[in-house]
C-alpha cells in the first residue's frame, strides 16, 4: 500500500518521523508532500491513494468535521474518513489539570517534553491567577514562556499521536490502509 503523507510547514520532521516508521511496515511504503507540493499536484492524485494529512493542511482540515475520530484526547486527534485521514494536534491553552494529564500520558509512552517551561508556566499562571504578579507582566511572562516550550510541547504530542497510531494502535492503522492484520 501505497501512503501520500502531506505535512504543513511546522510538521515537516513529524511526517520524516511518520515515514521511517512506516518504512518498517510490511508492503506499505509513504511518500511526503509538503501542502504546496499537495496543492500543484493535488489534480493528479487519485482517490484511491491513501493520504495522511499532518497538521493544519487546508484540504485535512476541510475534511474536519466529517471525520470519524478514531482517537481524541485533550487537543490531539487522529481518524479518517474514506482514505483521507488527519493527524492533528489543536492549539491549546492547558489548564492545571490538563498538564498533569499530558505529563502522565507522555511518561506512559517515554516521550520527551519541555517539563521546566511546563513548570514555570504552571507558576506564573498561578501567580497571576492570585494577583502576585501585575496581569500585564504575567501575560508577557506567560506569552514568552509558551512560545519557548510551545514548540516543544507541539512535537511532542505530535510524537505521542504516532506512537499511539503506529504503535498501540497499529490494528487502527493498519484498517485504514486496508491492510490485513
Amino acid at each position: 500500500m501505497d501512503l501520500l503523507i502531506v505535512h504543513d510547514e511546522f510538521t515537516a520532521d513529524i511526517a520524516q518521523q511518520m515515514n521511517a516508521i512506516i518504512s518498517t511496515i510490511p508492503d506499505c511504503q509513504a511518500r511526503i508532500f509538503s501542502e504546496k507540493e499537495w496543492n500543484d499536484n493535488k489534480a493528479q492524485i487519485s482517490s484511491d491513494q491513501h493520504v495522511l494529512f499532518l497538521g493544519n493542511v487546508a484540504d485535512g482540515l476541510a475534511l474536519r468535521e466529517r471525520i470519524q475520530w478514531k482517537f481524541q484526547k485533550l487537543n490531539m486527534q487522529y481518524g479518517w474518513i474514506g482514505k483521507r485521514a488527519l493527524v492533528l494536534v489543536d492549539e491549546h491553552t492547558f489548564n492545571k489539570e490538563e498538564i498533569t494529564e499530558l505529563k502522565n500520558l507522555f511518561e506512559q509512552k517515554k516521550i520527551q517534553y519541555a517539563t521546566s517551561g511546563v513548570k514555570v508556566g504552571i507558576m506564573v499562571g498561578a501567580f497571576t491567577i492570585l494577583g502576585l504578579i501585575g496581569v500585564g507582566i504575567g501575560a508577557i511572562t506567560m506569552a514568552i514562556i509558551n512560545k519557548k516550550s510551545a514548540s516543544k510541547i507541539y512535537k511532542a504530542e505530535y510524537s505521542y499521536l504516532l506512537d499511539t497510531l503506529l504503535g498501540n494502535q497499529q490494528i487502527t492503522f493498519n484498517k485504514f490502509m486496508g491492510i490485513e492484520a
